[in-house]
């Protein structure tokens, strides 16, 4: 006798988390190592992949706003325009398709408490 079980459908990710929590994700996920992660969440320096972005920034202005997003910001959104750079600037390093990386930030903010 064959049974059917019913597929769980995943528990959607929530779209907004703590920054804090942002960073575990990040470490967690081995995007940032030890160092960078303690680094971050002092505010005394940011990642590599960080800082090149936002160096990469057009305008004075743009780059001003990315600091302050990345070092001053509570909550993290997930699709805010640094963390979708961030993301992809990942997604290039590690060869992954774009489906693979939605998936990996999807887990990062599903395991992240809600805000």
């Amino acid at each position: 006798m064959t049974r059917f079980v019913a597929k769980r459908k995943p528990v959607p990710a929530t779209q907004v988390i703590a920054f804090a929590d942002l960073l575990v994700g990040l470490f967690d996920a081995g995007w940032i190592t030890e160092s960078e992660f303690n680094d971050w969440i002092s505010k005394t320096a940011l990642p590599t992949v960080a800082q090149d972005l936002i160096d990469a920034l057009p305008t004075a202005a743009e780059r001003v706003r990315a600091r302050r997003f990345v070092l001053g910001a509570t909550e993290a959104e997930r699709g805010h325009p640094i963390l979708r750079d961030l993301a992809e600037e990942k997604r290039i390093d590690l060869g992954w398709t774009e489906q693979q990386m939605s998936d990996a930030i999807d887990e990062m903010f599903r395991r992240a408490p809600a805000v």
